[in-house]
């Protein structure tokens, strides 16, 4: 007896999914964060503009 893999089927709901139009991860940043961020000493909002 010969064991075989199957992949399982998509659905075509699955398969014809339209793309999102953004090419990035996005996230919404609450305007007290993005204030507090801005008050910060120069590395820290940097580095909150790397993220």
């Amino acid at each position: 007896m010969t064991a075989t893999i199957t992949r399982p089927k998509l659905k075509k709901s699955a398969a014809t999914k339209a793309q999102s139009p953004y090419k990035r991860l996005h996230v919404i940043i609450p305007i007290q964060d993005m204030l507090w961020a801005s008050q910060q000493k120069p590395s820290v909002n940097q580095l909150w503009q790397e993220c």
